[in-house]
């Protein structure tokens, strides 16, 4: 990590025509720059008084806990306030898990926009059952979750994942997955 960390530009510092935006302050009463240089104008109303059209995303939820049809799971993809885009975020380890859930999830008439498979999730609680980052030591396995996930939604759902660089320093296998997803997404 510290590796990479030498090649990024020091913080807030453009590193060509672009700014990190990770290494802009996240806070309430400053304003740093988004990615493409416009302003950052999280938590600030529209000046014209009309509302803000954008997405939202729901909770994190086990695939495996849908398959069991665990109430606590599924109301964490309900969206409470309906208003533009509408994500669910699902985690898994197992392909057939994951493509059984998005089924349950639909046949349940929750009603989402863009599927997004959460392969970044650092938390122990996660990673102990193979998912969230831990996913990253096994590319063929992110491949394999990734189209189960799209022969489950179909072509015409988005599917995003959320994904790391790697593991941890010895293992940086984030491009080696990001090919892997992106050969499966061909196919």
């Amino acid at each position: 990590i510290s590796r990479l960390r030498r090649q990024l530009p020091p913080r807030g510092k453009p590193f060509g025509k672009e700014t990190y935006a990770a290494t802009q302050p996240i806070h309430p009463h400053r304003r740093g720059v988004c990615a493409d240089g416009r302003p950052d104008r999280r938590g600030v109303p529209p000046s014209d008084g009309r509302p803000r059209r954008g997405w939202t995303v729901s909770e994190m939820a086990s695939a495996k806990a849908l398959n069991f049809h665990d109430e606590k799971s599924l109301a964490l993809l309900r969206d409470k306030h309906p208003h533009g885009l509408y994500a669910i975020q699902l985690f898994g380890a197992e392909p057939e898990s994951m493509a059984k859930a998005i089924l349950f999830v639909r046949e349940q008439g929750i009603q989402f926009d863009i599927l997004d498979i959460n392969m970044g999730c650092p938390a122990p609680k996660i990673t102990g059952s193979g998912a969230g980052s831990r996913l990253l030591l096994d590319p063929p396995l992110c491949g394999q979750m990734v189209a189960a996930a799209r022969k489950a939604l179909g072509d015409d759902t988005p599917l995003t994942v959320k994904m790391r660089i790697g593991w941890d320093a010895d293992h940086l296998t984030g491009v080696e997955v990001a090919k892997q997803l992106e050969a499966t997404a061909r196919t």
